[in-house]
């Protein structure tokens, strides 16, 4: 995204995934927009249980997050209309788990089926006590900026492992179930193709 140092009064510019540019509103409206209590937004939530192992991967060279083999999968809505997202995905996890250590990391992202990509090359890590007790935690998501239509498929991945940050040091379970929202606003402007040469 193309947004002025130290003015969030002004619209900016931002490419989507399939390299369209677009102009939207002020920041500060998007950011006044998404926080409102009716804010648009697409979520889904679900549960399952998740096996650790040391043996797990997801990612490429440490360098790219990717769809991960290994993971609880939960299927996000598609928007009635077109959005997009340009905040922090916010979401909520309970949780059980054990293992052979004490304490390990887990690591959520977004992920497109249609492009079977992650949303943005982000995975959010976060760190859960495996001592057998039930967890509550709100975990705000590495932020994004990814276009959303009707035909939109993306879903959420809990996974154990990505080469992004570190592997698996654990081996036990996890059960857990978790609701994504990920906060929308309006798609912006398409700007033609002639005045792209500006955009920086």
């Amino acid at each position: 995204m193309n947004v002025p140092e130290n003015d969030t009064a002004t619209g900016f510019d931002y490419m989507d995934q399939c390299e369209n540019w677009y102009q939207t509103v002020p920041y500060s409206q998007i950011e006044s927009e998404t926080q409102a209590t009716n804010a648009p937004s697409v979520s889904g939530s679900g549960a399952g249980i998740l096996v650790t192992n040391p043996i797990d991967d997801s990612g490429f060279l440490g360098l790219a997050a990717t769809p991960a083999n290994n993971a609880v999968n939960i299927a996000i809505a598609a928007p009635k209309s077109p959005q997009i997202a340009v905040t922090d995905p916010e979401l909520q996890i309970t949780y059980t788990g054990t293992g052979t250590l004490p304490t390990t990391n887990l690591y959520a992202q977004l992920v497109d089926n249609n492009l079977n990509t992650v949303v943005d090359n982000q995975a959010t890590p976060f760190s859960v006590p495996l001592a057998g007790k039930t967890h509550s935690i709100d975990i705000p998501m590495t932020a994004i900026c990814w276009s959303l239509t009707q035909s939109s498929r993306i879903k959420l991945q809990i996974t154990d492992a990505s080469d992004v940050f570190d592997s698996q040091g654990s081996t036990g379970f996890v059960a857990l179930s978790a609701k994504v929202v990920i906060p929308t606003v309006a798609q912006g402007t398409a700007i033609p193709l002639s005045e792209q040469q500006s955009v920086s």
